[in-house]
């Protein structure tokens, strides 16, 4: 267990500092390309499926795709339809009508 322990860490600290990631675009190609197909169609969401290939690609990238967004204040989480419709109207104060872009679901 305390080999186990040593090695998933050494491992996953790594992927930030060792060029582990550039194995992905060499083994992608060879396995089918699981993660090309995950970053081109958009889905199915990794909550739902997480292979073995996807955990280290997202391991690798999850720091600058994902948590850069958060800490950047993109997290906001509205806790009513108050907050969510104010934190809206602001964001349409502030994007210029040319460049906003809006649709009806």
């Amino acid at each position: 267990l305390l080999f186990e322990i040593m090695f998933m860490t050494t491992l996953s600290c790594g992927l930030g500092i060792f060029p582990w990631g550039a194995l992905i675009h060499v083994i992608d190609p060879l396995i089918g390309g699981p993660i090309e197909k995950l970053l081109r169609s958009g889905g199915p969401p990794i909550c739902q499926v997480y292979e073995l290939c996807t955990s280290f690609w997202h391991s690798m990238s999850h720091f600058r795709r994902i948590v850069q967004h958060w800490m950047s204040g993109l997290a906001y989480l509205p806790e009513n339809e108050q907050d969510y419709d104010l934190y809206l109207q602001e964001v349409k104060n502030a994007v210029p009508p040319e460049n906003l872009f809006e649709w009806n679901m």
